[in-house]
């Protein structure tokens, strides 16, 4: 188990919606219409053929064509390690056939290039102009297009705006209009344009019937991010033992930046001597979390000291000898040195595995 003195603490950067009650379901809201997730679909011939809808209705989507069946990806570390469907951008794309009212729709995704290369579709009707798109990409930027279902009501990540850049990480697609329009629906391609087809992933779909309030709006928030979203945990507290070589302290992938206590800004840092290690880490979604982890290595260090005359001190380095080797400042090479006279004192320390501990120098007066 961890030290008492650790633990994780999550800062929400981009929200911080507090719930009295357990965490709600999609299910859980009124009017949910449809609800897809990538752990619940149909293979055929290697791409998925039918992605089930979870909502209880029946509003599954199809693609009988096995070339242009998204595949599944089992497991994406950015986003906690769920499943996803790929869209390839070239003809990937499923169908919703029946027609539903739609009001207010969630979707976790992402997409493959810097830049919307055409108006490529992440969520549309099937026919008709521009205004039954729910999320479609506005050519050459990495904004959404505002004249769909949604129009400038549309979020990222739980903050109104239609940029999401970068589109290579995930965002929470989220839009909401105050009354239902009725659609059939195209999943991965902008309508029935063969060439604006969605480049990239998808994990998960959810649509309601009607406008959800703010607090509803919060719990789906809260639900997706929760289920997509990495908080870092470094594991327990380490004491090496028998070693002085490096141990490395990983954060884990996944996340888009870092910053440890060292000053670092990588996934993982080294280190070679005990003490405490933090780091903060945001993840696709834009939330932070941190954690600490408390290093010790078999070694004893002193600090410079008064030696009275008559009087001797004892340098123990703690560390047994069937493991180390010592070299002291005066030559000898015992695990501990008893001082009785003034100097400098300083000693080498080399485990089996031929790393080494360089104590600082003390001082005696």
């Amino acid at each position: 188990m961890p030290s008492v003195r650790r633990g994780i603490s999550v800062l929400l950067a981009m929200l911080s919606f507090c719930y009295l009650n357990a965490q709600a379901l999609p299910s859980d809201l009124p009017g949910l219409i449809t609800w897809y997730s990538a752990d619940s679909v149909l293979i055929e011939d290697g791409g998925v053929s039918l992605w089930y809808d979870r909502s209880g209705n029946g509003n599954h989507a199809v693609q009988l064509v096995a070339a242009s069946r998204p595949i599944v990806n089992p497991s994406e570390p950015s986003i906690n390690g769920n499943p996803t469907l790929d869209f390839d951008g070239v003809n990937d794309f499923m169908l919703l056939d029946p027609v539903i009212p739609v009001a207010h729709g969630f979707v976790i995704a992402s997409y493959g290039l810097t830049a919307f290369d055409v108006t490529d579709g992440l969520l549309t009707g099937q026919t008709g102009g521009s205004s039954v798109a729910l999320f479609r990409g506005s050519a050459g930027t990495t904004s959404l297009a505002n004249n769909g279902i949604f129009g400038n009501n549309i979020q990222n990540n739980g903050q109104t705006t239609l940029d999401f850049n970068p589109l290579e990480q995930y965002h929470l697609y989220s839009g909401f209009r105050l009354t239902s329009t009725n659609t059939n629906m195209t999943v991965g391609r902008d309508r029935n344009l063969t060439a604006n087809c969605w480049e990239g992933s998808i994990a998960e779909v959810v649509l309601y019937s009607s406008m959800l309030d703010e607090v509803q709006r919060g719990q789906i928030i809260d639900y997706l991010l929760s289920k997509y979203g990495k908080m870092v945990d470094l594991g327990p507290d380490i004491a090496v033992e028998n070693s002085l070589c490096p141990i490395t302290l990983d954060a884990g992938d996944g996340f888009s930046s870092y910053l440890w206590s060292d000053g670092s800004e990588e996934s993982g840092i080294e280190v070679t001597s005990s003490g405490e290690y933090s780091v903060t880490v945001t993840d696709v979604f834009g939330r932070s979390s941190s954690d600490t982890i408390l290093v010790s290595y078999p070694t004893v260090q002193l600090e410079s000291f008064l030696l009275c005359s008559g009087q001797d001190s004892l340098w123990d380095t703690g560390l047994g000898v069937d493991n180390y080797t010592f070299q002291w400042s005066d030559g000898s090479q015992a695990n501990a040195l008893l001082m009785t006279e003034g100097g400098e004192y300083y000693y080498t320390a080399e485990g089996t595995a031929g790393c080494s501990f360089y104590s600082d120098t003390i001082t005696i007066t």
